[in-house]
């Protein structure tokens, strides 16, 4: 499981013309993010006993005026608060997707590019970041997402490459 630090540098290193505010646990994200802002949210609440890492998610392009959509990521396809249940925790995403775009709009993916027992999440978060972009069935992909929702490709495989394509 990758670390708030590793992803943090990763981002500011390779990406700086990205406005990336940083990662945040899922009951401490900032209350007004900044126009055209990026976040990656852990799962966790920062009230969690052993202080673990649990699943991170991306939250991009927040309080757009750019004309680009404001985007939820999450490796395992799941929508805004989809892994609650999963992972045992209340994170209200939903809600702050819906405050923190323009009318209350934004994209989510529907494709799982993750195995159930990988820890690359924060690896797939990274590339969704920095390509400004999320794998969406059914719609044009780019080279970006285009090799991990391939047909000739499997879940296992998608973790090798995005730990040799981001490597934190």
């Amino acid at each position: 499981m990758s670390s708030n630090t590793s992803i943090e540098n990763y981002i500011k290193t390779h990406a700086p013309h990205i406005n990336f505010l940083g990662c945040y646990y899922a009951d401490k994200l900032p209350t007004i993010p900044g126009k055209g802002s990026n976040i990656i949210a852990n799962y966790c609440n920062s009230y969690n006993d052993n202080n673990e890492v649990a699943h991170w998610v991306a939250l991009i392009n927040l309080n757009s005026e750019n004309g680009c959509p404001t985007m939820y990521f999450d490796s395992f396809g799941n929508r805004p608060d989809g892994d609650d249940a999963i992972l045992g925790v209340k994170t209200n995403f939903k809600d702050y997707m819906r405050r923190n775009s323009n009318g209350g709009s934004y994209t989510s993916n529907n494709v799982d590019v993750q195995c159930d027992r990988g820890v690359s999440c924060g690896h797939f978060c990274v590339l969704a970041v920095i390509s400004q972009s999320i794998p969406t069935q059914g719609k044009h992909h780019g080279t970006v997402w285009r090799e991990y929702i391939s047909k000739y490709t499997t879940k296992e495989a998608n973790e090798n490459k995005i730990k040799q394509q981001i490597q934190l």
